[in-house]
């Protein structure tokens, strides 16, 4: 996770917090967060073993407490964990890629299109032969200036990234649509990414953010993944991270120009190194127990139950979906919560693997016993997610032009990492805090459309999306 640098430095954010969360806390009357509440930290593997055949990935579920106390109905948190092993010496897939560069008349500023040009010649550096490339821009109309072709004697592929030019409109549904035309003919064994760079709003064409977000959902299916990259501060970072998660792929909010090759190269290593396709977390609930809260995806309910798509999964990347689980008071005995199943095209078995997990929680009527079970990672993950989930609602409040929610969520923030660190014995929360509060000044005296404001929230979100996947 790239973590934004705002004016201010971490020690006098810290100074300010101190100063202002005493009195915050006095005037605000928050909503009540829950914690995870352990009296030892000590942990406890709960995690049943996954059944079925084996793969690439490795699969847990836990609970922050693994045995719950009869009589109790407190909500528990459910951490679903989904990792790839580091990348073999050797091992690289091919890719195909298809830039979408937004080329219209804002690219002019920062020399944004001088650095995207940089971006584009850095990553056709770094293909390889027989790595496929296809470069599309899009202003008030999607052109393609280089339909698909294999990397050879790159000099003409270099001329023509040369020779881009900004100017016009965005019409970034164009763009995406023709971008993935290049992919949809490719080999399906290849990698296919679609990597799209904006710096501004859709404003021609279709431009809604439920129907970008479907186009890339449904390039997904196909096999085709959409990272996106928002540069400067006009863009949506709403949409572009709604059309990243929905095409399985990244989001990056690059803040300054030169930052950008940085990133394109992040993505090239991802694509190379990419272990399993179209990834997907499903989980069914008995009568009785349900889903409260998901922290950092948008899940979807339908009749095959509870779902949520991670797309491609990189060697040694982890991802993490924590859910807040409501479930019934239960008697001694033992508690069904869930069936959890995870989904995915194996690249290195060329194999579809589904496995699965039986979610069940002992029950006793020790409380001591319950408390002891506490598994400690577990909780500092379930921390994590919600304090990520608290630090984006203050983002959005603030965007908002509501100062007063917006502090208030931030406090609670703070508030809940400050408590958590003290009763996990985690001091890597209170670093957790110092990378929100951060933003605390521009929440208190800049304008929310100002650069500074612009900067502060979409910086905050990117920190919080960070922490919560």
């Amino acid at each position: 996770m790239r973590r934004s640098l705002l004016t201010l430095g971490l020690g006098g954010a810290a100074a300010l917090v101190a100063l202002l969360v005493p009195d915050l806390q006095a005037a605000l009357s928050p909503s009540p967060v829950t914690a995870p509440t352990p009296a030892a930290p000590t942990p406890v593997d709960a995690s049943p073993q996954p059944t079925g055949p084996s793969g690439s990935l490795i699969f847990s579920a836990r609970l922050d407490q693994g045995t719950l106390l009869a009589g109790s109905d407190e909500d528990r948190f459910l951490v679903i964990t989904v990792a790839a092993p580091e990348a073999e010496a050797g091992r690289r897939m091919p890719v195909d890629v298809a830039v979408v560069m937004d080329t219209s008349g804002s690219m002019s500023g920062w020399h944004k299109i001088d650095y995207a040009r940089l971006a584009a010649r850095e990553l056709v550096g770094s293909l390889q032969p027989g790595d496929r490339f296809s470069l599309v821009t899009f202003s008030d109309r999607a052109r393609v200036l280089l339909p698909s072709q294999e990397i050879g004697d790159a000099r003409e592929i270099l001329a023509t990234i040369d020779r881009i030019q900004e100017g016009g409109g965005t019409n970034m549904y164009g763009g995406i649509t023709t971008g993935l035309e290049q992919l949809r003919t490719g080999d399906p064994s290849f990698v296919r990414r679609l990597l799209l760079l904006s710096d501004g709003h859709a404003n021609v064409g279709i431009s809604d953010a439920g129907s970008l977000a479907n186009l890339t959902r449904q390039a997904s299916v196909a096999d085709v993944s959409t990272s996106t990259i928002g540069l400067g501060l006009d863009f949506n970072e709403d949409m572009l991270a709604a059309m990243a998660d929905a095409g399985g792929g990244s989001y990056h909010f690059v803040d300054q120009a030169p930052q950008l090759a940085d990133i394109f190269g992040v993505e090239l290593d991802a694509m190379t190194h990419t272990v399993a396709r179209d990834v997907t977390v499903r989980m069914d609930l008995p009568p009785g127990v349900s889903v409260v809260d998901t922290y950092g995806y948008t899940d979807t309910q339908d009749a095959g139950g509870w779902r949520v798509y991670l797309g491609d999964i990189t060697a040694g990347q982890e991802r993490k979906i924590v859910v807040r689980i409501d479930h019934p008071a239960a008697v001694e005995g033992t508690l069904q919560l869930a069936d959890v199943t995870l989904d995915y095209q194996d690249l290195d078995l060329d194999l579809d693997i589904h496995r699965g997990i039986a979610l069940d929680a002992p029950i006793t009527r020790n409380a001591a016993r319950a408390q002891a079970s506490l598994d400690h990672e577990t909780a500092i993950k379930a921390t994590r997610a919600q304090a990520a989930a608290l630090a984006d609602q203050a983002a959005r409040a603030f965007e908002n032009n509501d100062r007063t929610k917006a502090t208030a969520s931030l406090v609670q923030t703070s508030n809940i990492l400050r408590r958590a660190s003290e009763q996990l014995a985690a001091p890597e929360l209170l670093d957790d805090e110092l990378d929100y509060m951060v933003v605390m000044p521009a929440y208190q005296t800049a304008e929310p459309s100002s650069d500074e404001g612009l900067r502060a929230v979409k910086s905050q979100k990117e920190v919080s999306r960070g922490y919560a996947l």
